[in-house]
């Protein structure tokens, strides 16, 4: 390149040959300040290349794209796609155009560092413009001129053998991959919408339904059909399917980019073919409680709530920001719906009772009311009181005409809703058809139309407002008509489809998702193992951040919706991970440094380490490291706790880990009245000193705060590294005294805040010693307690964690290109 100072320069190979006059209609794209590269569309020849005709050749290269497999980034040729035939000879945007004939800028080759040469032969081409495309350059294909190309011509010349051959090119492949799976990663997530430029494909909506049956009854699925009909009209050309478990439970996406869940209950770790970069999104219109409690949310990129109310409950409880999507209707469906004879009546409820309670049979005395009443749904004919009055079930198609053939249509919220704010889809489709519901969910009526929607929670309010509106037709068509204002301007399936596209273009812009993966084996048994408090209250403080952060257990480390966060943060414990070339690949070594090898540390992208002397050892040895020490949770932790009325003096909390603990030992082997919870003691010490197997996490506050002494000890290897336990952490922060075995790492944090023994008869002193003081040293615990809280928070290290992913992404991407 330094023997040119040609403007453009034109990379060929020298087994093309031109059959048409195409440098002049390339070179014309470069007027066009952010074009950076431009290639051709390359055609066989199926004759002598000399003499055959552009007519006579099939097309073999239309642009190179991108498809995401597992965060692996695969380079993909357009020929012989679905999409080939469409822009065959068009120009187009793509991710990568082959080095057979590649136009660029003198200057934009060099800024942009030209050709890596780790490659041979092969993928130096698609690794420049992946590069261009990184440092935010575009890419053209055009398609409406040719060049011809014998593929394999040089090869064939040299005698190259497919065996070698074959292994260039996997060398070639591991080297991109290394190099551009995170750069894919991230402009797929940031394209959430607008991938089709990198993978030609047009996006594709995955919406996971209760049934795909015909005769389906499910609320769900119709909701699901209604929105997606609003999407194809917002985005047009984009793929939606819909999708049921199948008899096992499986769920296949097909590697759909937005998957829509409308279940709480549908497991995320049961998706087959989950592309790491696809966008997992959960619709919550009822079984809120469930939801929180299933865990599902925590693999979810986005939630939607139906009702503002639990929206911010859910946020409260979780800390983890959620949507505002309400139910709406189809306007043009229900309001151009005609009456039909074979439905009419004067007021009706619809909703099918499936062998639970619904407050409409108590509320409701059909006889009582003056009017036809007719109740369509499954389940009524079973009923003495409604079956007089049941129609039977319809297909959500007959709902228009069943709504337009009515006067008043009686909301039933069930016992979830009714108390949720969530607004049944009826209430919308009747007020569109020109009928008048009557709802009991007062809380949703508020939230959705300011209280113009008729309300009862009673009998006798029931039976009042049908009096009321039957009776006075003037006074329902006003109402109606002021409904009909607000849910045509609010509350259709357009207006939700445009939320949905404003929420997934915002996606895009987020911070990095981090999938956390700590050393307990199950989340069945979560609760018994301290990993996983201490995770839990990194998400919660990664969360107040603005990042969603996923607990993976030792058995979910390695599945497919781990592979979708950004990051990959590993809490070692005994067993390595393994590691994906997309995600950014952290370690935070907090117990068990004899279980890491220098070299499994060198293969991560950054080391945290609890310890200042593992850190220094990093740095010295050239592995990036920094000094995270463990902390608390100060939201949980805090001096202020209510304490307990009858605190032991002695306190020692954890597992005995199948082994017997010094420090319990030697506590009994000084005469102390230790108080010993966790599990797996017995018939290692008397069973007189074993209290209870487990305190919950939500109550260690009062615990430690409440007892005389908290004995800690530590295993050997985290004593020789310095690794500090988190329990002291925890107890200082409440308030509490602690004494633990000795630690190299622990009086360059603590001072003199936490004592250490050297034998049992030393134990004994200490104890007694702190026994004695306890109520006379309160102001210095709270010393402590605010300095723990100052800067040992988990706020603090999410901080910390989040200020080095943002840098190593800043560092991995590519140097800008000049697009002034």
């Amino acid at each position: 390149m330094s023997q040119s100072n040609a403007d453009i320069v034109f990379f060929i190979n020298n087994d093309t040959v031109f059959v048409e006059d195409i440098i002049p209609v390339l070179v014309s794209h470069f007027s066009q300040k952010h074009v950076k590269a431009v290639g051709v569309r390359l055609i066989d020849r199926w004759s002598d290349y000399l003499d055959s005709l552009i007519e006579k050749s099939a097309d073999q290269h239309l642009g190179v794209f991108l498809r995401d497999t597992s965060g692996q980034p695969r380079m993909y040729e357009l020929r012989g796609s679905p999409f080939a035939n469409t822009v065959s000879r068009e120009v187009i945007r793509t991710p990568a155009v082959t080095g057979a004939a590649l136009l660029m800028r003198r200057v934009d080759f060099i800024a942009i560092g030209g050709f890596d040469e780790r490659y041979f032969y092969g993928h130096e081409d698609v690794d420049l413009c992946l590069r261009i495309g990184d440092a935010g350059g575009m890419i053209l294909c055009d398609n409406r001129v040719a060049l011809a190309h014998l593929r394999g011509f040089s090869r064939a010349q040299a005698g190259q053998k497919d065996s070698s051959f074959a292994r260039t090119q996997a060398r070639n492949r591991e080297i991109v991959q290394n190099a551009h799976a995170r750069g894919v990663h991230r402009r797929l997530r940031e394209n959430l919408l607008t991938r089709s430029h990198l993978t030609a494909y047009p996006v594709q909506f995955a919406f996971l339904v209760t049934s795909l049956a015909e005769d389906t009854l499910a609320g769900d699925v119709f909701t699901a059909q209604e929105l997606a009909a609003s999407l194809a009209k917002e985005l047009t050309g984009c793929e939606i399917r819909f999708v049921a478990p199948d008899a096992k439970g499986i769920i296949d996406v097909d590697g759909a980019d937005i998957v829509i869940s409308m279940r709480d209950d549908f497991d995320v770790r049961k998706y087959e073919n989950l592309s790491s970069a696809c966008h997992v999104v959960f619709w919550v219109r009822n079984n809120f409680e469930r939801f929180v409690e299933s865990n599902n949310w925590q693999y979810a990129h986005d939630i939607w709530y139906s009702s503002e109310l639990e929206r911010a409950r859910f946020e409260q409880m979780t800390g983890v920001k959620a949507r505002l999507l309400r139910i709406a209707t189809n306007w043009d469906r229900f309001a151009q719906a005609e009456a039909d004879p074979d439905y009419a009546s004067d007021y009706c409820f619809t909703g099918s009772r499936w062998g639970v309670h619904r407050e409409i049979t108590v509320n409701l005395l059909p006889e009582a009311v003056a009017g036809t009443f007719r109740v369509f749904g499954a389940g009524w004919s079973q009923d003495p009181a409604f079956a007089p009055y049941a129609f039977g079930s319809l297909r959500y198609t007959e709902m228009p005409r069943v709504y337009a053939s009515t006067r008043i249509v009686i909301d039933d919220a069930n016992h979830v809703t009714i108390a949720s704010g969530s607004v049944n889809s009826r209430v919308f489709d009747a007020i569109a058809a020109g009928a008048l519901p009557i709802t009991n969910g007062l809380i949703g009526a508020q939230e959705a139309f300011s209280g113009a929607l008729p309300t009862y929670s009673s009998a006798q309010e029931l039976h009042a407002l049908l009096s009321s509106y039957l009776g006075d037709e003037e006074a329902r068509l006003a109402k109606v008509a002021k409904l009909q204002a607000i849910a045509r301007g609010e509350h259709t399936y357009d207006h939700r489809a445009r939320d949905v596209i404003h929420y997934l273009r915002e996606a895009g812009k987020r911070e990095p998702s981090i999938a956390i993966k700590i050393a307990a084996p199950k989340r069945q048994t979560k609760d018994e193992w301290g990993d996983y408090h201490f995770a839990e209250a990194l998400r919660r403080s990664l969360a107040h951040l603005g990042v969603r952060s996923g607990i993976f257990f030792l058995d979910e480390w390695d599945s497919k919706v781990a592979a979708t966060a950004d990051v990959s943060l590993v809490l070692r414990g005994l067993n390595r991970a393994t590691m994906h070339a997309h995600q950014y690949n952290l370690l935070w070594l907090i117990s068990h440094p004899d279980k890491v090898s220098v070299d499994e540390c060198r293969k991560f992208d950054h080391v945290f380490a609890a310890s200042e002397l593992l850190t220094r050892d990093f740095c010295a040895r050239g592995i990036e490291a920094s000094l995270a020490l463990q902390c608390t949770d100060t939201h949980r932790f805090r001096p202020d706790v209510e304490r307990l009325a009858d605190a032991p003096d002695v306190l020692f909390v954890g597992n005995s880990r199948g082994v017997m603990r010094p420090i319990v030992s030697d506590a009994i082997a000084a005469g102390l009245d230790i108080n010993v919870y966790g599990e797996g003691w017995s018939g290692l010490i008397p069973s007189n000193f074993v209290r209870g197997t487990h305190i919950p996490n939500e109550e260690l506050p009062r615990w430690y705060a409440s007892a005389g002494v908290v004995l800690n000890d530590h295993w050997p290897s985290m004593s020789e590294a310095g690794l500090v336990s988190n329990r002291i952490f925890d107890v200082l922060a409440a308030g509490g005294s602690c004494i633990s075995d000795q630690n190299c790492g622990m009086a360059q944090v603590f001072g003199s805040a936490v004592q250490t023994y050297s034998d049992p008869a030393d134990l004994r002193e200490r104890v007694q010693s702190i026994l004695l003081a306890r109520n006379h040293n309160q102001k210095s615990r709270l010393k402590v307690a605010n300095m723990i809280a100052r800067k040992h928070s988990f706020d603090q290290r999410a901080g910390q964690l989040l200020a080095v992913i943002k840098d190593l992404m800043g560092r991995s991407k590519s140097k800008r290109l000049d697009l002034d």
